[in-house]
C-alpha cells in the first residue's frame, strides 16, 4: 500500500484506490502483461463479495480478492484463445 498518490497509474504496478469513508487506500499488486481480461471486474466483485460473505473486514476482503485475481491473470497470461480480450484462469494454483 501507498500513502501518497505519486504516479500510480504508471509503471509495473496494478494499482487500485480504495476509499473507506475516512481514508484512502492505493492497493498495489503485479501487473500482469496479458491480453486475457474479459470479465476480470465481474471476477473482482465476486471475489469481494465472497471474503466478505466469510466474515473478512472490508479492507481484507478486497485485498484478498485482488490477489486472487492476480493469480487468475497470471495463471491464463500465456494462452490465446480467439481474437480480442480472451478468458483468464478462474482456477489457479495456489
Amino acid at each position: 500500500m501507498r500513502s501518497s498518490r505519486g504516479d500510480i497509474l504508471q509503471g509495473t504496478r496494478a494499482t487500485d484506490i480504495l476509499f473507506d469513508g475516512d481514508e484512502i487506500r492505493y492497493l498495489e499488486e503485479e501487473m500482469i502483461p496479458t491480453g486475457n481480461v474479459h470479465g476480470t471486474g465481474c471476477t473482482l466483485s465476486a471475489a469481494i463479495t465472497a471474503y466478505l460473505a466469510h466474515g473478512f473486514e472490508p479492507l481484507v476482503a478486497v485485498i484478498e480478492a485482488k490477489r486472487y485475481l492476480s493469480a487468475c491473470l497470471r495463471a491464463s497470461a500465456n494462452w490465446r484463445l480467439g481474437a480480442g480480450p480472451g478468458p483468464f484462469n478462474h482456477f489457479p494454483a495456489r
